[in-house]
């Protein structure tokens, strides 16, 4: 708990060693959610709950509630703040990948419902973060190798060291890819 109204998770999964016929070998991945409102808690549990009631009740009835519930969850979602980090790393054709994602979303505390939402002052609200690293040798050796090859003629994969990175932002509405301003309209039509 981080405060009398919020609440934090973590998580960490970690495997150390695959053995499989599979080309993965190592994968970890940590997550944490912070600045949860207790409110949307307890309305995804009372959802939850209501999934796995075994109570007897007509269909429409249920869908009814069940629609009703994640109204309230959505609701409680869009104007609550909520943070979120990924970190993910693996091992695979016999190289190291790693994502990083990070994303923060303000709330529109003066938005009631779903139907309400505005996309561009949700966009507003949001800001994300991520970080992309693949094993550039690793890549070569794989399945994708020739989609790697033409995102690194398209600069969206960078060669750096050894691995071919990726950086995207998204803050206040301005996407940013390897610090080039992308403009977000050629993605929204």
């Amino acid at each position: 708990s981080s405060g009398s109204d919020l609440t934090n998770f973590s998580q960490y999964v970690i495997i150390n060693e695959i053995v499989s016929e599979l080309p993965l070998t190592s994968f970890s991945w940590k997550s944490e959610m912070s600045e949860v409102s207790k409110e949307l808690i307890a309305s995804y549990n009372r959802m939850l709950l209501s999934m796995q009631s075994q109570a007897v009740m007509d269909p429409l009835s249920r869908v009814a509630e069940l629609t009703q519930y994640g109204k309230e969850t959505s609701s409680l979602l869009i104007q609550n703040e909520l943070k979120l980090t990924n970190i993910i790393n693996m091992d695979s054709y016999e190289g190291e990948h790693s994502l990083d994602l990070n994303i923060a979303w303000e709330g529109l505390p003066g938005i009631s419902r779903i139907e309400d939402l505005n996309f561009e002052e949700a966009l507003e609200a949001l800001a994300v973060e991520g970080n992309l690293s693949l094993n550039q040798d690793a890549l070569s050796r794989s399945p994708f190798s020739t989609l790697a090859e033409h995102y690194t003629n398209e600069s969206y994969l960078i060669p750096n060291n050894g691995a071919l990175s990726l950086q995207v932002k998204l803050d206040k509405g301005l996407l940013t890819v390897n610090d080039e301003v992308i403009p977000l309209e050629q993605f929204l039509q």
